[in-house]
């Protein structure tokens, strides 16, 4: 992973569309299931992060005043697999409306922006950058999806909490 996010050429690109160097912030692995998955194979988190809005939903992100995210796609990803959905332009302006909601509706989505809704699909190892403050969502899984997310902002500022792990054994 370390490799990947210091690449030259993906620094290069985020040094590009930030206008500055780039700071490494956050990576992510992330898995999405479908709701009928049968886990057993997987280990419960004993760590729930706090849900600001369900991700089947369109929202948008703000790491930074500009920031660029590198995706990765570590599953194939076709229409029943969780695509990422990306409404093409969005970073670029809101409404005061939209500035206080991060969510956007759907029905309401597709009657504003119609054919700006791109649906991104891709094989194992696809990448593609994306400003997190377009609106964006997760497509419902009816499979397993597995998904790399590597951040570049402007400002150095503490990473989302994450747990702390401990050893369990004593308890």
């Amino acid at each position: 992973m370390n490799r990947i996010c210091r690449n030259a050429k993906i620094v290069e690109i985020a040094r590009k569309y930030l206008g500055a160097e780039p700071i490494l912030w956050l990576t992510l692995l992330r898995w999405s299931f479908p709701l009928s998955d049968d886990r057993a194979d997987f280990h419960p988190q004993t760590y729930r992060e706090p849900m600001q809005y369900d991700a089947h939903a369109f929202h948008y992100d703000i790491l930074d005043f500009k920031s660029l995210t590198l995706f990765i796609y570590l599953t194939d990803i076709d229409s029943s697999s969780g695509a990422h959905m990306i409404i093409e332009g969005t970073h670029n302006s809101k409404t005061l409306k939209e500035l206080s909601n991060i969510t956007l509706d759907d029905g309401l989505a597709k009657e504003k922006f119609g054919d700006r809704i791109k649906v991104i699909l891709g094989k194992k190892g696809m990448a593609f950058f994306e400003e997190t403050s377009t609106y964006h969502k997760v497509e419902v899984c009816k499979s397993r999806r597995l998904l790399l997310s590597i951040d570049y902002v402007l400002q150095r500022k503490a990473p989302p909490t994450r747990p702390v792990l401990t050893d369990h054994s004593e308890i």
